[in-house]
């Protein structure tokens, strides 16, 4: 019964009307135009400084669901991909994950990659900040 009870309540929960208040859901039906336009704002907001010693693009990316080695479903996502001359990419996910607010990113094609699928819209502030922090030295 608590097996059957449990399934009913996560099938409700997917229910198109209650996807606002899943907050794992909303994310990952969130459009890549709306992911874009929150990407933007932050990157705008971005200091000048820190574009003297890193180069940040607003890449379209593909984001994986699933578990396990062979993630099963691919969603439509942007990311800031920084690279430096300066530093390495591990260097630059160490100064993220470091930062007062941690933020965990991945390197791929030796390139860090900030996903904004993954990035709660109330957080995009501390994000902001993270950015400062760990490209400002």
């Amino acid at each position: 019964k608590w097996t059957i009870s449990l399934l009913e309540e996560t099938l409700r929960s997917t229910q198109k009307e209650s996807i606002k208040d899943n907050l794992t859901l909303s994310l990952l039906m969130s459009s890549r135009k709306k992911i874009q336009m929150r990407a933007k704002r932050v990157f705008r907001s971005i200091p000048p400084k820190i574009f003297k010693n890193y180069k940040i693009s607003l890449d379209e990316t593909l984001v994986e669901a699933g578990s396990g080695t062979l993630p099963s479903v691919k969603f439509e996502s942007v990311a800031f991909i920084i690279t430096s001359k300066k530093y390495s990419a591990s260097t630059i996910s160490s100064r993220f994950r470091n930062a007062t607010h941690p933020v965990v990113g991945f390197i791929k094609n030796n390139n860090f990659h900030l996903d904004f699928k993954s990035i709660i819209p109330s957080q995009e502030k501390l994000l902001l900040q993270s950015i400062t922090e760990a490209l400002d030295w």
